[in-house]
């Protein structure tokens, strides 16, 4: 069971902020070749954040409570903008 959350917090703060706040500005107004530049490295840092915290458990959850509807629990990972 995950004891001190201030480290992974820590380890996801990166990830999550490169998302939202870049200020980079891309020259292409084709959305199509600014996503096929951009998903690579995102694709990255998620492989790696991923190696580095994979087994790490953050709450138990069973077979039933994810069939069950998955009420009073967290199991959603999302990627919107």
């Amino acid at each position: 069971m995950l004891t001190d959350v201030e480290p992974l917090s820590a380890a996801l703060a990166p990830a999550c902020s490169s998302v939202h706040l870049s200020t980079q500005v891309d020259q292409s107004t084709n959305l199509k070749e600014v996503l096929a530049k951009k998903i690579p490295a995102h694709n990255a840092k998620v492989k790696e954040f991923r190696q580095q915290h994979g087994s790490t458990v953050l709450q138990q959850i069973t077979v039933d409570m994810i069939y069950g509807g998955m009420r009073s629990m967290k199991g959603m990972v999302t990627e919107t903008s």
